[in-house]
């Protein structure tokens, strides 16, 4: 562990052994197993870290620091389900499914370890309350990033009467509130052609990140795919078979000379900050104007 985990991703206050002062550790007055002794599963259960080194493991797995992000993408994949629908099992793993406010929003995954050993049942009542308190904040802020960085006004100087309005408002991603092209509504033309194949209404076109990013000179160039909210049944028939939750499989869908529709592509400047957006099967390139 030691060579291949904590040296490697600086983890100083992080051991399998107890530390040598209890006063770097937060340990109850009772039998809290502070110095329990597990031998040889204590690489699997009774590690010594610190919350700074946890989170820099957090980053350098989710960053692919030690892995190929394709051995990454399927250690962090469910393995098998439960008989609860927001509860998962991946290899180590136990994937919590929630919403980004708790109640509502949109769907997110906690990657949580539970354990036996110690005064876990007041981690885990810790865990719960952080979890209630930060995850609508950290929704929040994330939205607030996003209007900065990428939401705003776009126009295409090299054709008639094109723009691009993306917000963040009322749901997840960028949504493109209105979208022209030398004259012509793209939205409602999309539309058009969702009645004419029986797709049903569109709710929203939102633009969401692929983790696709090449870097250059100027900054970055980042992917992101426009996703079709569309309503295929108006009834209020609860369903087994939800059409409304097909979305997944509707990506890259409709094309036009081997370009996606929804292949929308950034510029963004060192700060991460959107320069311009190009949607790939206009051919048009719409410069930021500016913010919301």
């Amino acid at each position: 562990m030691s060579r291949d985990v904590f040296v490697p991703l600086a983890m100083d206050h992080s051991s399998v052994l107890k530390p040598r002062s209890d006063s770097r550790g937060i340990a109850p007055q009772s039998d809290s197993m502070w110095a329990y002794n597990i031998g040889d599963e204590a690489a699997s259960g009774g590690m010594y870290s610190s919350s700074k080194d946890l989170a820099k493991l957090a980053r350098a797995i989710l960053g692919s620091a030690q892995l190929p992000p394709s051995a990454t993408r399927q250690w962090l994949k469910a393995v098998a389900n439960t008989s609860t629908l927001t509860l998962s099992v991946g290899a180590l793993w136990e994937i919590w499914r929630t919403k980004s406010n708790i109640t509502n929003g949109r769907t997110i995954d906690l990657y949580t370890k539970s354990g036996s050993i110690g005064f876990s049942v007041a981690i885990n009542a810790i865990a719960e309350m952080a979890v209630q308190s930060f995850l609508p904040i950290l929704e929040q802020a994330s939205q607030q990033e996003a209007a900065q960085q990428l939401a705003g006004h776009y126009a295409a100087t090299t054709s008639f009467n094109s723009s691009l309005w993306l917000t963040v408002y009322h749901g997840p991603g960028l949504k493109i509130e209105k979208w022209t092209s030398n004259d012509s509504d793209i939205m409602m033309t999309a539309q058009t052609y969702s009645d004419a194949t029986n797709g049903g209404q569109i709710r929203s076109v939102r633009l969401y990140p692929t983790d696709l990013m090449k870097e250059t000179c100027f900054g970055s160039r980042v992917a992101y795919r426009a996703i079709f909210d569309v309503v295929a049944d108006a009834t209020q028939i609860e369903r087994v078979f939800d059409q409304d939750s097909n979305t997944w499989a509707t990506t890259d869908q409709v094309m036009y000379e081997n370009v996606a529709v929804g292949n929308f592509v950034f510029d963004l400047d060192m700060n991460g900050a959107s320069l311009s957006v190009e949607p790939r099967v206009l051919n048009i390139t719409f410069q930021k104007v500016s913010s919301i």
